[in-house]
C-alpha cells in the first residue's frame, strides 16, 4: 500500500498558485486560396486599329507563374511553422527550468 505526504514547505492544496498562462496565440495570416487560370486557348488575334498592342502571356507563362506563388507560399507556411516551433521549445525549456527550481 502506497502512502501520500505533502511536503512541509509546499503549500497547502487550497493555496496553490494559478498555473502559468502562455502568451495568448498570435493569429496566423490568413492565405487566400490560388485560382490557377490554365487558359489554353488561343489569344484573340491584336488590332490593327491600335499602335501599341501588349501581347497575353502565353499558357506556359501563366503555369510556371503560378508554380512559382505555390513554391512562395509553401515556404512562407514553412517559416511560419519553423517560428512556432522555436516558440514552443523556447516555452518548453523555461517550463523545465520553472519546475526545477521548485
Amino acid at each position: 500500500m502506497s502512502s501520500f505526504f505533502i511536503r512541509p514547505d509546499s503549500p497547502p492544496l487550497s493555496q496553490t498558485p494559478p498555473p502559468l498562462s502562455r502568451r495568448p496565440h498570435r493569429p496566423r495570416p490568413t492565405v487566400t486560396p490560388l485560382k490557377l487560370n490554365f487558359d489554353t486557348s488561343p489569344s484573340p488575334p491584336p488590332t490593327t486599329t491600335t499602335t501599341t498592342t501588349i501581347s497575353s502571356p502565353s499558357p506556359r507563362t501563366k503555369y510556371l507563374d503560378s508554380l512559382i506563388q505555390i513554391c512562395e507560399l509553401k515556404v512562407q507556411k514553412l517559416r511560419l511553422q519553423e517560428e512556432e516551433e522555436d516558440e514552443n521549445a523556447k516555452f518548453a525549456y523555461k517550463m523545465r527550468i520553472l519546475m526545477s527550481m521548485r
